[in-house]
């Protein structure tokens, strides 16, 4: 039996974090004095079976019941009388000690709790029966349902039900009692109730938090039955609350609805402090006090599901029922003369954004600052008038807004009663306040309307996605199925392109957008279900003028924003807005030049400073110095307008970003003759060139200095350079791929290596080397050397595991590798040996280990590669059972280190000794002549690769590395001897090797240099250069090219170069691509050398 005391222990711990606001402060709603009050020796029969006590649940009835009462209630002259899976829930609810009654949507879940308060009120008039739930709105229900109800079953509920609850609700009952004159003797000071109740109304309402408030002292908080409704919604905490005061529990719920709200950063904490709890009592994320005593009562519980639904149309249900339910509900409702109820208003960008927690004073608590302007936009100036005329037409007509976010629906609600035909409105449909507005059109968290439904549901799920964004929180299965089965009769959907099916993506914007799925297949049955509603309509192949997929007429040049990044592989934080803006410009102004990141001291130089209070005049000079305007359009030497692109950050009020937004603005309005906007992308803008062509022709603009002029224009030039590096360096990773990824081959591991080995190479060049400081530089070196590397090592790594591979004694098969310390090396050694896998299964026993020794502080970066989440790495560390690891330590420092005992047989310094300077290699070298050899193994290898234009100096520290290990070798019993022939080593499988990394238009040579073998693919300069050394011109173009002209100049572009210290063969490589219209891509892959050394153990 578990140990009560700890886990009581654990739940008031949880009651007491929970129950206070973010500022410490204790709440009317904490349950903490529930499990002060409450201690595990007074636990009520149904609470010891729940904490494991075999003789109390042995003690309890779960028995397979005649439907006998609910029979007769179906067979009597109801308007509705119950159907079957109703009659068997009753008689189980009402014999059994704990019943499980699942109700999906609009199966009748209200209709079943009367039905069974009138059969246990018909066979046991004297029970008192507890109608509770987590939420008033619930329980309202209940009470709106018994008080309409018009047959004799419900007349006599009317009489014996008190709807109880919080003091308010109480003092309401009251006051109604004596405005009848009937009997209030039960009613004590502040509304508390005596026992007395019960002779009158033995049947009352109340929701959890208030169950065990409400009755005086003298009363031992005991019921017959404890009816929890939404039980799907409520917590362990607030479950034993309620199963404290019951004999007999129902609870009915759904557990495809939504869970309990888990508040992670209170609750994981203290999960951790009692970690000796068992699971099943602990809370937990999608989890609820249903479906833990689904799994404590299992194999006595009878769960019973209600199957016949009757709210919605059938066209919007049967997405619950295929995508949620398993095709097991019965649709009962009819399609009448709509086909199809559903309607999707779609938008292209992404516009979702986060900001910081907001703390709202008036409802004591923060809110999160999620929002989507542009759904807000859509709905207001494309649905709203439509709404409008509809709701006249038809006043009974229920319309409900749905989001998952608060914020979202606040500012909707802002925006809506800001309008000036709302106030109109609301007099035509006789509403004279605000609050009547909302009531009218109820703006809700798809949470607080679980339980409702209306005529139609607006859905706007916030959360447009990006290719570099994990799924959306707000798509998960039971807020979807939630949101979705809320519509009676049309569900209209707002939401962005990127979640439609690709083919409709293809067809409707000419381009594809890609979803990142999960790593884990068994999380995506969660996720994505905004995008399974498009798959589900698509499949429908709607074609109907309001129902189905329409385009948003509202259209922005920030719509292609996500397609930017997709196709240039860059990240949220980048300047992608500003370049979709600039783009847009440059196509439709052809007659202007358009200029980006000018420097506002071009704009200044003859205006005055300006008054200011909050910013000194020095402030104000400086920062003219240093600020930049993000777009300006010129005719000539006059500028026509200036232009900020304000992106997430600007929203984010941070004050930094905020001054210096105050400060640009002071300086714009000193400027004469020019137009300022701002511009921001957040979905508030749209037909943004209409605006400007209309501002550029209302003004005259500002005459400015022709150096200047020129100036700006040379800083351009320099960046279409920068963005052709990086376009050319997406073109032609598409040829490496195609290598790297063989040709399709299914292997599991091969997409995501594939991303990870991308993204260290191309999303983010900055943080893999601190010397290339600027975007060119980072481009040239990515050109230079990052197509070829992840390449060229997994070449490197896939022959030296072939090496270690043929071993007389496989137990101590394994490889060091000492690399520059990038996750691209690891990666690529990591996915030459997935490749090996697939051809030898035995490859999978082969240890691997890596270390990062570069000199320029690259360090090993967090075994977190960008973007792949942290299941990848653990799927990764299983496939490869835990044997690779990367840690921040150089060679010498492992070596050292090592346990005594160098384990593993192959050593390998995959092309990294000329980078070294002789300090470190004498360190490496000391190690290596320490650390004593595994006298078990039978055989050791060190594979040394060298860069062949430093051949002459690499040897001198190979030497050393090598007569190090030869004096171990001697020491440890071990013949040494230089083996250095590839080909001789590997015998067959030299061509096999060879032949996998052989392109079309290189042929592998091999030169031998001393005693180095080199596997050349193609050299270098003749590719560059031609006979005569001058910069080789190439036939072939990329597409998408960026043109540059012939004003960028030669003579600067070397003293840049030169302030860089890029050699003179680099700016011939420079310039090899700055011939007009002509580029060519890399083709070299390798240059290769290998020294082989070759330790046998003496017999």
């Amino acid at each position: 039996m578990p140990n009560l005391e700890r886990i009581w222990e654990y739940f008031r711990t949880i009651a007491e974090v929970t129950g206070r606001d973010e500022k410490g402060e204790k709440q009317n709603y904490s349950l903490e004095f529930f499990f002060e009050q409450i201690q595990p020796e007074n636990f009520s029969l149904l609470m010891k079976a729940f904490f494991g006590d075999e003789t109390a649940m042995q003690t309890l009835e779960f028995s397979n019941p005649l439907p006998s009462t609910a029979q007769i209630l179906r067979d009597s002259s109801q308007k509705t009388p119950p159907y079957e899976a109703q009659c068997k829930a009753i008689a189980h609810a009402m014999a059994d000690s704990v019943s499980l009654i699942q109700g999906p949507p609009g199966t009748g879940k209200t209709e079943m709790i009367l039905n069974l308060l009138s059969c246990i009120r018909k066979q046991y008039p004297t029970a008192k029966v507890a109608v509770v739930s987590s939420n008033n709105e619930a329980i309202q229900n209940i009470t709106d349902k018994i008080a309409e109800g018009s047959d004799e079953m419900t007349k006599e509920l009317q009489k014996s039900y008190a709807p109880l609850g919080a003091k308010s609700k109480r003092t309401a009952f009251r006051e109604a009692l004596q405005f009848q004159n009937r009997d209030t003797s039960f009613f004590r000071k502040e509304d508390k109730i005596a026992p007395s109740l019960f002779l009158q109304y033995p049947i009352f309402s109340s929701t959890i938090h208030s169950l065990r408030k409400i009755f005086t002292p003298d009363f031992h908080n005991e019921f017959d039955y404890v009816i929890m409704d939404e039980c799907s919604q409520i917590g362990i905490l607030l479950g034993l609350i309620a199963m404290s005061c019951a004999k007999h529990l129902v609870l009915i719920g759904d557990k495809e609805q939504l869970a309990p709200v888990y508040i992670n950063k209170l609750i994981d904490p203290v999960n951790e402090q009692f970690k000796d709890v068992e699971d099943v009592f602990k809370e937990h994320e999608e989890k609820s006090f249903l479906s833990v005593c689904e799994t404590i009562f299992k194999g006595n519980i009878h769960p019973i599901m209600l199957d016949s639904h009757f709210r919605c149309h059938p066209s919007i249900i049967e997405f619950c029922n295929r995508y949620i339910y398993d095709n097991q509900l019965k649709i009962m409702t009819k399609r009448n003369d709509t086909q199809f109820a559903i309607r999707v208003l779609w938008y292209e960008g992404d516009y979702y954004e986060r900001g910081k927690k907001v703390y709202l004073e008036e409802q004591k608590q923060y809110e999160n600052d999620i929002l989507n302007w542009k759904q807000i936009k859509i709905f207001i100036q494309e649905e709203w008038e439509d709404l409008k005329e509809r709701m006249l037409k038809n006043p009974h007509m229920s319309v409900c807004i749905l989001s998952p976010y608060k914020k979202q629906l606040r500012i909707l609600q802002k925006e809506l009663l800001s309008m000036p035909d709302v106030k109109e409105f609301m007099k035509e449909i006789h509403l004279e306040s605000e609050s009547q507005f909302t009531e009218t059109l109820p703006q809700l968290t798809i949470h607080s309307s679980q339980g409702r439904g209306y005529d139609v549901v607006y859905l706007m799920p916030v959360e447009d996605c990006s290719y570099d964004r994990m799924w959306a929180w707000s798509q998960r299965r039971r807020m979807i199925n939630v949101a979705v089965s809320r519509a009676k009769k049309e569900l209209r959907v707002i939401t962005s392109s990127q979640w439609l099916p690709e083919s409709i993506q293809q067809e409707y914007t000419g381009h594809i957008l890609k979803l990142r799925k999960p790593d884990d297949p068994e999380e995506e049955k969660n996720q994505l279900f905004v995008k399974k509603l498009m798959d589900y309509i698509a499949e429908c192949n709607v074609n109907d003028p309001i129902f189905g997929f329409h385009r948003s007429e509202i259209e922005s040049v920030f719509d292609s924003v996500p397609w930017y990044r997709q196709e240039h592989r860059i990240d949220e934080n980048s300047s992608a807005p500003e370049r979709c803006m600039l783009n847009a410009l440059r196509e439709e102004f052809p007659e202007y030049q358009i200029y980006r990141e000018f420097p506002l001291s071009y704009l200044t130089k003859n205006a005055e400073i300006p008054q200011s209070e909050e910013f000194s005049e020095e402030d104000l000079q400086k920062y003219r110095e240093l600020a930049r305007i993000d777009i300006v359009i010129c005719d000539k030497n006059r500028v026509l307008m200036a232009i900020e692109v304000d992106g997430a950050h600007h929203r984010m009020e941070n004050e930094t970003i905020m001054q210096n937004d105050a400060r640009k603005d002071l300086w714009m309005k000193a400027v004469e003759n020019l137009k300022f906007s701002r511009y921001p992308t957040n979905g508030t803008t749209s037909d943004e060139m209409e605006q400007i062509r209309s501002e550029i022709s209302s003004v005259d603009g500002m005459e400015i200095d022709a150096q200047d002029i020129q100036k700006q224009k040379a800083e351009e030039q320099k960046r279409k350079l920068a963005e052709y590096y990086h376009n050319f360096i997406t073109h032609n990773l598409k040829q490496v791929q195609s290598h790297i990824t063989e040709e399709g081959q299914n292997l599991e591991m091969d997409a995501k290596l594939l991303r990870v080995i991308q993204s260290l190479n191309y999303i983010k060049p900055t943080s893999l080397n601190a010397d290339y400081s600027d975007a060119l530089t980072d481009a040239y070196y990515f050109t230079r050397y990052g197509m070829a590397y992840a390449f060229e090592y997994v070449m490197l790594h896939e022959a030296v595991f072939r090496i270690a591979m043929h071993r007389t004694n496989t137990l101590y098969h394994g490889v060091y590798s000492f690399g520059c310390g990038s996750l691209m090396d690891a990666w690529s050694m990591a996915y030459a040996k997935c490749k090996l896998i697939r051809q030898n299964p035995q490859y999978e026993n082969m240890k691997m280990i890596y270390r990062g020794i570069d000199l320029s502080q690259w360090k090993e970066f967090v075994i977190q590669p960008p973007h792949c989440g942290k299941r990848s790495t653990e799927n990764f560390s299983e496939l490869f059972e835990r044997r690779i690891c990367f840690v921040q330590m150089g060679a010498d420092k492992y070596l050292e280190s090592c346990a005594g005992t160098l384990n593993y047989d192959t050593l390998f310094f995959p092309k990294i000794l000329n980078e070294l300077n002789d300090t470190i290699v004498d360190s490496i070298a000391q190690a290596l002549e320490k650390i004593p050899l595994n006298p078990r193994a039978q055989e050791y290898y060190l594979c040394i690769s060298h860069s062949k234009t430093k051949a002459e100096d690499d040897m001198k520290k190979v030497e050393k590395i090598i007569n190090a290990l030869r004096k171990n070798a001697e020491q440890n019993g071990f013949t040494f001897e230089v083996q250095d022939d590839l080909q001789q080593i590997l015998g067959e499988e030299y061509q096999e090797w060879l032949a996998d990394y052989t392109l079309p238009d290189a042929q592998p040579i091999c030169n031998t240099v001393g005693n180095l073998h080199y596997y050349t693919f193609t050299d270098y300069e003749s590719h560059f250069l031609d006979e005569n050394g001058k910069p080789r011109r190439e036939t072939r173009k990329i597409a998408d090219m960026p043109e540059i002209g012939n004003d960028f100049s030669h003579s600067e572009n070397d003293e840049y170069f030169s302030r860089h210290r890029i050699s003179e063969m680099e700016k011939s490589y420079r310039k090899a691509f700055n011939t007009s219209g002509v580029r060519s891509p890399i083709t070299r892959v390798g240059l290769i050398a290998f020294q082989i050394v070759r330790l046998v153990k003496n017999s």
